[in-house]
């Protein structure tokens, strides 16, 4: 499955791994899966990978959607190789949004892993053309003026006590 090759996808990632999340209800479920993919990006650091996750919310469901304990453990690791951001949906052009999509995951300059949402679960969608990969990039970084740095503070302001 995608998936499975996502999880290959670690152990050659030299660089980075660019995340962007909708912070769709179905992306924050607890299976076995979901946390074996939460350790491996809680452990970038071993392998110096920098991971940068975007998580896009809107200013008014802000608090419900990063109270998740995956978003917790992120802040928590305090990594010199994860950045988190969050992103407001109401500053991004409709265009910008249309081209995000479910969401992706860029591995370097290798491949991307489109989300797609099914049955009330979520998949990888893999891309390796190298056009596709230009694209997704070109789209992360369309956000550069709208990250929002995540840390334990930001996340109190949104989320009330931690």
């Amino acid at each position: 499955s995608a998936d499975r090759q996502v999880d290959h996808k670690y152990a050659i990632l030299r660089n980075q791994q660019q995340s962007v999340s909708i912070m769709d209800d179905a992306e924050w479920v607890d299976t076995l899966e979901e946390r074996i993919y939460l350790e491996a990006n809680l452990n970038v650091h071993e392998q110096k990978i920098h991971l940068k996750r975007i998580f896009i919310v809107s200013r008014n469901d802000a608090g419900r959607k990063l109270n998740v304990y995956q978003i917790r453990d992120f802040i928590q690791k305090k990594s010199q190789y994860i950045h988190l951001f969050i992103v407001f949906k109401e500053d991004l052009e409709d265009a910008l949004l249309r081209d995000i999509g479910s969401g992706f995951i860029a591995f370097d300059d290798f491949t991307v892993a489109c989300d797609v949402f099914w049955n009330n679960e979520i998949r990888g969608c893999l891309l390796f053309d190298e056009m596709d990969i230009k694209r997704y990039k070109k789209i992360f970084m369309e956000m550069d003026n709208h990250l929002v740095p995540l840390n334990r503070k930001e996340w109190t302001k949104w989320c009330g006590k931690w």
